[in-house]
């Protein structure tokens, strides 16, 4: 209904884009079909508001920025308590008004090869109008010496077995909260990662993976088309031996550092991953 009245404005018909509000809200007045209670999430700007979505008043359940940081502290606190050592950080995090979106890894690492050292991380964040209200993902921090890091963020359904606990705006709090109780299979999966990292062919050719990451990048029709810094990290070639893979890993640690906006900061994250644990970025 939205596009047929947009369209109405757009071809000079205003008209009868106001003819048919004004018969839609006739109907409002004399059928309850017409007249269903909603709630809607609004966006001031100023003396501006926007109406940014209309949810149900019944089948709508919010676990936004709040309920997402306290769930998640408590459920890390938890853990701690259960395994005995476990301690955690707070590596990464965005937050406006309706997203929460944080990286929280454990603080002590495990070696793993040619990836240096890593740590189980979990992914926190939430959508107050995507199909996730709130998702905990699983993702793996690696670290070279004296660098902060790169995250990797394993596919599902592949060796890693990496599901994430996505909770619906449509699930009730009371089946929410058991959901809880266990989260072992997304906070404890350190030595899993590490074995299944030491099996990867893909860093034989540290060089093919990174012109893989080049062309995704200067893709014309890539988001980071553009953004010089970015692609001048990777554009200089290593010698195709697993001994540079480190090199690569590097590379992948500087353009994490760099000061980009969130959601494309994110986008990066998961071409890096893709390339380098299964040699090809996804559609």
């Amino acid at each position: 209904m939205t596009k047929y009245a947009n369209n109405l404005f757009k071809i000079g018909q205003p008209e009868l884009a106001r003819y048919n509000v004004q018969f839609f809200k006739s109907l409002a007045l004399t059928s309850d079909e017409y007249n269903k209670e909603r709630n809607y999430r609004l966006l001031s700007d100023g003396e501006n508001v926007f109406v940014r979505g209309i949810v149900s008043t019944q089948r709508y359940h919010e676990y936004g920025v709040d309920f997402a940081f306290v769930v998640a502290m408590i459920v890390l606190h938890e853990n701690m308590k259960q395994n005995k050592g476990v301690e955690y950080e707070i590596r990464s995090a965005a937050l406006n008004e309706s997203k929460l979106d944080m990286i929280i890894a454990e603080k002590y690492t495990h070696e793993a090869g040619s990836f240096g050292y890593v740590s189980t991380a979990i992914k926190v964040s939430t959508n107050d109008l995507g199909n996730g209200s709130l998702n905990f993902t699983n993702v793996l921090q690696v670290l070279q010496k004296n660098q902060k890091g790169i995250y990797l963020i394993p596919r599902r359904d592949t060796i890693f077995e990496n599901d994430p606990l996505i909770i619906p705006h449509s699930k009730k709090p009371e089946n929410v909260f058991p959901l809880f109780n266990d989260m072992g299979f997304i906070l404890n999966t350190s030595k899993d990662f590490v074995q299944e990292l030491k099996s990867i062919k893909t860093i034989k050719n540290p060089d093919e993976l990174r012109v893989k990451i080049l062309f995704k990048l200067n893709n014309s029709r890539s988001s980071f088309n553009g953004i010089k810094k970015l692609s001048d990290i990777f554009s200089r070639r290593i010698d195709n031996e697993i001994s540079n893979f480190t090199k690569l890993l590097e590379m992948c640690n500087k353009a994490e550092e760099l000061n980009l906006e969130y959601d494309l900061k994110e986008k990066l994250r998961y071409i890096i991953s893709d390339i380098i644990l299964y040699g090809k970025a996804r559609d």
